[in-house]
């Protein structure tokens, strides 16, 4: 997995990157914001670790520039700002995944970058498997049957990139953006090799032949699993010991760098000794060295050191001004801190194992049967019914009839989907609603959140999907209608695959809709393209089927808005069409379509075609 890490600290972001090297990632460092947002924006990567407080551009103006242009990739703020609750929300709210104070326990990083990746393959084991084929990311391992694999570190790489994205085709070029480095870019004959060596290795260790299938034209893939895993496994994870002794060794080697950066603090000094004024410009630069030693000195287990320095970053505030006190303060502080640099205590200090920390709070297991449902503000009449409806069904209501309620609720409930009424008639209520919901995206990104509108025009729809409303339902309804759309999102126990056609030829539709009963696949059909966000939304397909020509809207601007979607990057669309024009053809590819059917239809050749692009995703 490839890893960018934006920080202007060199002596964290060489450390930084030998420890993370030695946990199987690829990393690329820069030393600013302006160099990370480029970087960011042009080249590929699986997570960004973004210090805040940079020169030229701080961490959460780069985490707000990548968001409003496109970039999904998970973003893990840093900071040594560990009292300042704002500056967390600042960064959330720029569309950071997760926050962590320097200085960190650097295994602590590596669990949430674990935990990142997990969620962003929609998997809740801490291993990685196929078959009786297992990766261990925390240890690094690759066992067969319990048999141990020693693979070289680009074979585990390799490895690892297909087990998280099993089914999906990478070309060389995409393997050689994932798991080299922009320092070291090989041939794509250097990639075969490594393919090659893989797959002796796991031949030798009795994995099934083949198990790389090479697709001709496009890449690489791992083949479906051929037998369903579903074993839960708890791990332990504990410190190395070799990386703590490697951390004291750092410790040594760049000990005197630390020293030889006090000497922008001395300046200080001379200036508060000498009753000269300290100009602005050295005081800010005081105060991010401050800020930088905060975050490092931590991390390398100077925890002391660390405080010294948060408090010396405070002090030196450029706003605040300096007077006596803040000087004798200031003249202590550093003491103080020189005192902890220079003196022999190793890098041992965070060393108990991860087991003795306090555990995360176990939150109630879910009920594939039952859920919590969070209704907001529930006055209205049809809230009500709608509430006595679902507890009929065994459905646990939670209600808030404001939004601070909704948080609180929130911080101590599970809660599996919200639900809120919005008024578009009403411009008071429908300001207040808007503010509503973006507050609740902005506190939680995972929550499916459901809006029920008085109407819903086209522009209607806009305004409330790009406040990040997972579902808009119009009236008029019905309470029940209403839960059964609900169920339906949550229901686990259906897992047909479903398939989303459409075409403004309704007979075609039923025709093909029989055509592919054999296949048992889960079919919503559309012949009117004007409803096709609100039915795409609703119904969250595994695979979408659009028809080339239709009046309303063409196919291809269709595909062109899914695509505009994060939420939609992978989802396979397949198009239909008589027109052979390869003009047209390359419209369609060039629009996002990963496949292509001319009709007449052969429901074995469009069925191939579903169940072969299904098994790639």
């Amino acid at each position: 997995m490839k890893i960018l890490l934006i920080d202007d600290d060199p002596v964290l972001t060489k450390t930084l990157s030998e420890i993370l090297s030695k946990h199987s990632f690829v990393v690329d460092t820069v030393t600013d914001g302006e160099t990370g947002w480029y970087y960011a924006s042009n080249f590929i990567y699986d997570l960004i670790l973004l210090d805040v407080l940079m020169p030229n551009l701080d961490g959460i103006s780069v985490c707000q520039r990548l968001r409003d242009g496109g970039c999904n990739t998970p973003i893990i703020l840093l900071t040594a700002r560990c009292n300042s609750s704002i500056d967390k929300i600042k960064g959330l709210n720029a569309g950071a995944d997760d926050y962590i104070v320097k200085p960190f326990d650097f295994q602590e990083l590596i669990a949430r970058i674990r935990a990142i990746f997990r969620r962003d393959t929609q998997t809740l084991s801490s291993l990685l498997k196929w078959d009786s084929l297992v990766l261990d990311p925390a240890s690094c391992k690759v066992t067969y049957k319990d048999t141990i694999i020693n693979l070289t570190p680009k074979q585990y790489g390799l490895l690892e990139l297909f087990l998280r994205n099993q089914g999906r085709v990478f070309s060389a070029a995409a393997i050689i953006d994932n798991l080299w480095s922009s320092e070291e870019i090989p041939g794509e004959d250097a990639v075969r090799t490594h393919i090659k060596e893989l797959r002796q290795k796991l031949k030798t260790a009795g994995v099934p032949k083949d198990s790389i299938e090479t697709i001709y034209g496009q890449g690489y893939c791992l083949k479906p699993k051929p037998v369903k895993d579903t074993q839960p496994i708890e791990l332990r994870k504990k410190k190395d010991g070799q990386q703590v002794a490697a951390l004291a060794k750092l410790w040594q080697e760049y000990k005197q760098v630390f020293i030889d950066r006090l000497e922008v603090f001395e300046e200080v000094k001379q200036k508060i000794e000498g009753r000269r004024t300290i100009n602005p410009n050295l005081q800010q630069k005081a105060e991010l060295l401050a800020h930088t030693l905060a975050g490092t000195l931590g991390s390398f287990g100077k925890h002391r050191g660390s405080q010294l320095a948060i408090e010396l970053e405070n002090l030196l505030q450029v706003k605040k001004s300096f007077g006596q006190k803040k000087e004798k303060k200031f003249l202590r502080l550093l003491s103080a801190l020189r005192e902890e640099i220079e003196n022999n205590t190793h890098v041992l200090e965070n060393t108990l194992p991860i087991s003795t920390q306090q555990e995360p709070i176990n939150r109630e297991k879910k009920d594939s049967k039952a859920f919590n449902l969070l209704i907001i503000d529930s006055d209205s009449e049809f809230m009500r019914n709608l509430s006595h409806i679902a507890r009929k069904r065994g459905i646990k209501v939670l209600t808030a009839s404001t939004k601070r309620d909704a948080f609180e609720i929130l911080a101590r409930e599970r809660v599996d989907i919200a639900l809120l009424e919005v008024y578009f008639n009403n411009t008071s209520h429908l300001q207040e609603r808007l503010r509503s919901i973006e507050s609740l995206r902005d506190f939680t990104a995972t929550i499916p959140l459901f809006a029920i509108a008085d109407r819903g025009d086209f522009c209607d729809r806009i305004k409330i999907m790009k406040l990040g409303v997972d579902t808009f339902l119009a009236q008029p309804l019905t309470p029940a209608f209403v839960i059964d759309t609900i169920q339906a999102k949550l229901d686990r126990n259906s897992r047909k695959a479903k398939i989303m056609l459409v075409d403004d030829d309704r007979e075609f539709l039923d025709c093909l809709s029989n055509l592919l009963l054999p296949w048992e696949f889960k079919i919503t059909t559309l012949n009117d393209p004007t409803q096709f966000w609100e039915v795409l939304v609703k119904l969250n397909p595994d695979l979408l089927i659009l028809d080339l020509e239709m009046p309303q809207i063409k196919g291809i601007e269709l595909c062109r808005m899914v695509r505009s979607d994060p939420r939609w990057t992978h989802l396979p669309i397949l198009f239909l069409t008589v027109n052979k024009n390869p003009q047209i053809q390359d419209l369609i590819f060039t629009s996002g379509a990963d496949d292509l059917l001319f009709k007449p239809i052969v429901a074995e050749q469009l069925a191939n075609r579903i169940i072969n692009r299904l098994n790639r995703i």
